[in-house]
């Protein structure tokens, strides 16, 4: 059976959903030419991984098909996807708005929803109740309600956040703030920061592990991952990576996180248990983004 998994072509403002089978790692690349549905795409990485634990089985380029394609905006930044796969939002930073696409109408949900400063990441709660969107340049995330898809008051987190995740309890959302070196902590019963965990200079992509126990921050600067305990609400060690990481996800069973290295053109695993850095894996040039998936269900959204 096959699943969906939503990527952007970035430069041509267009939402594109690409056919892919399960249990796969994916990391996209930056594209430039025009697509066409019916295409296939042969410049995406795929790591192939068992089901229990999870590991790399298998290193290939995979050609995807192009399901369908929708144009959204000039220079999109991020998507995030419905946990229920219904429903697709992508970030429009140059207009200041949130594209809401239905996936199965395959047309607009709502007109364009406009939020404060440049919208750069967005992230669902688990729980499908809301969806959560940074605003880069006014320094605040703003909650948006799935069923109205109207934007509630903006919680304000700090200069410059880049990126956010939710635990999988959806009772905390956690936001990079790059321009004061730490991750916000919201708390999304009270739509409100709680805490702030310092986690080094210009903390980047984050990920919450499936147990809830950790968070993983990339740093870009200096080609490393910063794990967070989450029961304790501090950083640990950093690990080293790869040469310009930009993105990081966790296998379904939390037992692996995957980094993708923009600029060395590969994806690190790392050992969640050990905190161990295996082997590097080439996935192409330039990729930008991970995902995971398992049966019965997609990948959650992504950036560039």
């Amino acid at each position: 059976m096959k699943h969906l998994i939503r990527a952007v072509s970035v430069r041509r403002g267009a939402l594109v959903l690409l056919m892919l089978s399960p249990l796969l790692l994916v990391s996209c690349v930056n594209r430039t030419e025009t697509l066409r549905p019916g295409q296939t795409i042969p410049f995406i990485g795929a790591l192939v991984l068992e089901r229990a634990p999870a590991k790399v089985v298998q290193a290939s380029v995979l050609p995807l098909q192009v399901k369908t394609i929708h144009a959204v905006c000039a220079n999109p930044s991020s998507f995030a996807t419905s946990p229920g796969g219904t429903e697709v939002d992508v970030t429009c930073p140059s207009q200041g708005t949130v594209i809401a696409i239905n996936v199965q109408a395959q047309a607009l949900i709502v007109p364009p929803i406009r939020v404060r400063g440049t919208p750069t990441a967005i992230a669902y709660a688990p729980l499908g109740n809301y969806f959560y969107v940074v605003n880069t340049s006014a320094g605040s995330i703003t909650p948006i309600e799935v069923a109205t898809h109207r934007p509630q008051p903006a919680i304000k987190v700090g200069p410059n956040p880049t990126s956010i995740a939710v635990s999988p309890d959806s009772a905390y959302a956690y936001v990079s703030v790059s321009g004061a070196d730490y991750i916000a902590v919201i708390s999304l019963l009270h739509n409100r920061v709680v805490k702030d965990i310092n986690v080094g200079p210009a903390p980047g992509a984050i990920a919450i592990s499936p147990s809830n126990s950790l968070a993983y921050v990339v740093n870009s600067a200096a080609g490393t991952v910063v794990p967070v305990d989450l029961q304790r609400d501090v950083a640990l060690p950093p690990i080293q990576a790869g040469a310009d990481p930009v993105d990081v996800a966790f296998s379904p069973d939390g037992q692996t996180a995957f980094v993708v290295n923009k600029s060395a053109g590969t994806v690190t695993p790392i050992n969640v248990l050990t905190s161990t850095p295996n082997a590097p894996i080439a996935v192409g040039t330039s990729p930008v983004s991970v995902l995971t998936t398992k049966p019965g269900g997609t990948g959650g959204g992504s950036r560039w």
